[in-house]
């Protein structure tokens, strides 16, 4: 005969702490969630707001309005609203597993698509748009709404840097260097401070009034489940670049 009443209260005490360890990890999933879904939400969101908007005064023309602007206006609510939807879906996804789906797709696109998520932005702000994209590589494999999070939030933070500036210049390019595509975003700001430039990628810091200190941060953890890298440096010219890489098959 043998007491294993004390074992068996050990072992009841464990299985409770790592109950506890569980139910930890998925609260801090689940917070990490909800606050990436909150931050990448606000462009697509802000984007539909827009078009309804035009729409909404483009039919206030009455007789002058046209049918086509009015349509395409309300088509573009209508994407940004399914932009918003699949990022949950994706991002849901991505957070909890980690899982990421690479399929092939055009890296123009991608750009594309993102641009015009901000060109309302941009134009009424009296940005130019300098693309430089290497005509020898555009398919890439990667999950494409996530590398387009990706684009639009080095675009957006671009954007963001060049307020004010006299020169509003918003570059992308890329190119292949070894067995991986190197995108380049880069601005005609006044450039990163070195003190900033050290913890840009570090969660929750920003040097915005209203900034949530996620946005390179989660880019960063997006680039890096591709296999990639990515970040900052000073721009040739003056201002600042952001840049990642994706890797390439060319087996």
């Amino acid at each position: 005969m043998a007491d294993i009443t004390e074992r068996k209260a050990m072992e009841a005490e464990l299985r409770a702490a790592q109950d506890i360890s569980t139910q930890a990890s998925r609260l801090s999933a689940m917070g990490a969630l909800a606050s990436t879904i909150a931050h990448e939400l606000n462009q697509p969101l802000a984007s539909a707001t827009n078009y309804l908007t035009v729409s909404s005064l483009m039919m206030a023309r009455g007789a002058d309005a046209r049918p086509d602007e009015i349509t395409a206006s309300i088509d573009g609510a209508a994407a940004s609203i399914g932009r918003a939807s699949e990022i949950i879906r994706r991002m849901r996804r991505f957070t909890l597993s980690g899982e990421v789906s690479r399929v092939p797709v055009s890296l123009r696109a991608i750009i594309g698509r993102a641009w015009a998520t901000l060109r309302t932005r941009a134009d009424a702000e009296g940005v130019q748009l300098v693309r430089a994209l290497d005509e020898a590589v555009d398919t890439v494999e990667c999950d494409p709404v996530q590398i387009e999070q990706v684009v639009t939030n080095l675009m957006k933070n671009a954007l963001d840097a060049m307020t004010g500036s006299a020169v509003r210049r918003l570059t992308l390019s890329s190119r292949v260097e070894g067995r991986e595509i190197r995108v380049r975003v880069a601005d005609s700001g006044p450039g990163l401070p070195p003190d900033v430039a050290a913890n840009l990628f570090e969660p929750f810091r920003t040097t915005k009034a209203n900034g949530t200190g996620l946005g390179l941060p989660i880019c960063r953890t997006m680039i890096e489940a591709h296999g990639g890298r990515i970040w900052a440096e000073d721009a040739p010219g003056g201002g600042a670049q952001f840049v990642f890489s994706l890797p390439l098959d060319r087996d």
